[in-house]
């Protein structure tokens, strides 16, 4: 059954959102409740107008929902509220008329500064009510939007450990694989998110092949087990349902011109085009005009010099943005053909739109982006100036581009069999049982806590400047603690480990490998020097140990006792420093924060390298230690 549109009509100056249900019916066993997180769609309507890439997305998916009543009764939506550091649960129905107008009309001032409310914690706006804990147990939470912006992992590792299964979408690891195109604050931003992300979800999608096959080897790469990640197909905007049939394209934009439709940053290659464009125009060559739609992004200096130097090469090249669906319907149904020459996609959402537009496009070879046109697009490799060259002259010399591609040669997906796939696929196994794939640690080799990725040779600097029993025997690695941290008894990591919260229980979870033999797990800890009247207890597998340091700077070793017919032994601290009020509201007066224990590093070491250890650590007595061995 072909998907049905959602009409917009005016009454009284107000857009109704009128539903029609439409759709093919999921296959889906499930009965309890699915979670949608949509807390980077409130921030990133917070600050932009209209929606695009990874927003569109959700949105859409989001529609699906709106277009099928008979999903309402098992689906919530909830947001992560940072001043609380909880969920909140949004009220279904206002949320999903409010949806479906985002994604007609746009976001006018009115709407975005209620989004900019509850992205600073007023989710009365959207009747938000927190979410109780014992609503977890047995749902289902799917994370499907831009989860890094906001730090919400360890509220959804405490969801998990209450009993709910966690979904996760991955678009690329494009911030990772080609890190020269974003910032450094931005790579380790998604990198601290990724990494707890991929130890704590229960079932792992990916937006393409590709990206599956380049999560799966992360995964690899980073020392969790092994997963198979589910490639899903997007489905494909249906511009064309928005535009009446009596309305003439060139209503919008007039003339011969040619479309690249994308942010416009530097992996996106826009000054490819700039290039072709300036020198095909110097040999003569008749081109139709060149428009970029969308947004400014970063990294494009040379581009934004070189079109303003030029003048936008005397207004043979147009740039548009905040569009709506109606009106990039109008573009691409007007437009000679497309370009597409990404360095590197996820998918590439604008190839399967041209396509389904009827607009033929050039596309790049790399990446993911021949699985979004299959064989109905030309496709180049993104360095290869010539050959894009050759291509926009022909292209631009011949009536009809078309004739270059079948576009009837690919099938174009649908969001609702996306939709279908998520929720008849996802993960609800029974509870019992389930661990997260937990961060792997090697015996003998020491690890910092740390905040960001580090090289080896800036780990091993930190470690000679904070650690009680670093030497040049024992290598040094960074270690990301957020993998291994549950709940939200952490506080925010730094670069030479992660503080617990005083009155907390901090959970860390770690998988040691390796340890077919007993070992020793060692905790490098601080705390600060005002923590007086307080007490630390340690606890391995629900047995408590208290701890009394002998200074600012101790270090905890733990036995364990390995198995002979395993290779790696999961294990859980919890680590809890209590204090009184007073002495809390001293250390948050000084620190900002309820400091309680800082971790610095992990160790674990054979138990006959112990005395070695300890040795190591006597010599190094400026700092003291105080040592605790668990019971077996």
């Amino acid at each position: 059954m072909l998907d049905q549109p959602i009409r917009a009509s005016k009454i009284d100056g107000a857009d109704e959102i009128v539903c029609v249900s439409g759709g093919e019916e999921v296959v889906n066993e499930f009965t309890g409740v699915s979670y949608f997180d949509c807390t980077d769609l409130v921030f990133y309507l917070a600050h932009h107008k209209m929606p695009s890439g990874i927003q569109r997305v959700t949105l859409q998916l989001l529609k699906e929902i709106f277009d099928r009543i008979s999903l309402w009764a098992g689906v919530e939506f909830i947001a992560f509220d940072k001043s609380r550091q909880r969920f909140v649960n949004i009220d279904k129905s206002d949320w999903l008329m409010l949806i479906n107008h985002v994604i007609i009309c746009g976001v006018d001032d009115n709407l975005q500064a209620k989004f900019q409310s509850a992205n600073n914690g007023d989710w009365s706006v959207f009747k938000g009510r927190p979410l109780d804990d014992d609503r977890w147990r047995g749902s289902r939470i799917f994370v499907i939007g831009a989860g890094w912006v906001t730090d919400c992992v360890p509220a959804l590792a405490e969801a998990r450990e209450l009993g709910a299964f966690i979904n996760l979408l991955v678009y690329d690891l494009i911030p990772l694989r080609r890190p020269e195109f974003f910032t450094m604050g931005t790579r380790a931003q998604f990198e601290s998110w990724l990494k707890p992300m991929l130890a704590i979800a229960d079932k792992v999608f990916a937006i393409s092949k590709h990206a599956s096959n380049d999560v799966e080897s992360f995964v690899r790469e980073i020392g969790l087990p092994s997963i198979n990640v589910e490639p899903i197909k997007l489905g494909t905007f249906d511009l064309n349902a928005t535009v009446g049939a009596d309305e003439e394209a060139t209503d919008f934009v007039v003339g011969d011109y040619a479309i690249f439709v994308s942010t416009i940053e530097a992996r996106k290659n826009h000054i490819l085009l700039f290039r072709v464009w300036s020198d095909l125009l110097r040999e003569g060559v008749d081109l139709p005009r060149l428009i970029f739609v969308g947004r400014m992004g970063w990294n494009i200096e040379e581009l934004q010099r070189n079109l303003e130097q030029s003048n936008q090469l005397d207004g043979a090249i147009e740039i548009l943005n905040d569009l709506t669906d109606f009106e990039l319907s109008k573009i691409y149904r007007g437009a000679k053909f497309a370009v597409y020459p990404s360095w590197c996609e996820g998918w590439g959402l604008p190839v399967t739109e041209a396509i389904a537009a009827g607009c033929p496009v050039i596309a790049s070879d790399a990446t993911a982006i021949p699985e979004a046109g299959g064989a109905a697009a030309k496709y180049i490799s993104p360095d290869d100036y010539e050959g894009w060259k050759d291509a926009v002259r022909q292209w631009s010399e011949s009536k009809d581009p078309r004739e270059f591609v079948d576009l009837d040669a690919f099938e174009l997906p649908k969001w609702s069999d996306s939709l279908n796939q998520l929720l008849a696929t996802a993960e609800m196994n029974p509870i019992e049982g389930r661990s997260p794939r937990l961060p792997s640690i090697e015996l003998g080799r020491e690890y910092v806590l740390s905040h960001a990725p580090h090289s080896r040779a800036q780990s091993r600097a930190i470690a000679s400047e904070t650690l009680t029993h670093m030497t040049s025997g024992i290598p040094m690695w960074a270690f990301d603690a957020q993998a291994g941290r549950v709940g939200r008894s952490w506080g925010e990591r730094e670069t030479w480990g992660s503080w617990t919260l005083a009155n907390r229980k901090a959970d860390l979870l770690v998988n040691v490998a390796g340890s077919d033999k007993d070992f020793c797990l060692i905790l490098n800890c601080q705390i600060v020097s005002e923590a007086v009247g307080f007490k630390i207890v340690v606890s391995l597998d629900g047995i408590d140990h208290e701890v009394v340091p002998m200074n600012t700077s101790f270090s905890l070793c733990l036995q364990v006792s390995g198995s002979e017919s395993v290779d790696h032994t999961d294990l859980r601290l919890s680590i809890m420093l209590t204090c009184g009020q007073n002495q809390l509201r001293h250390i948050k007066s000084v620190y900002g924060r309820a400091l309680g224990v800082g971790v610095r590093s992990l160790l674990a070491l054979k138990t006959t390298d112990l005395p070695r250890w300890a040795q190591l650590s006597t010599q190094l007595s400026a700092k003291g230690s105080a040592l605790i061995l668990a019971d077996d």
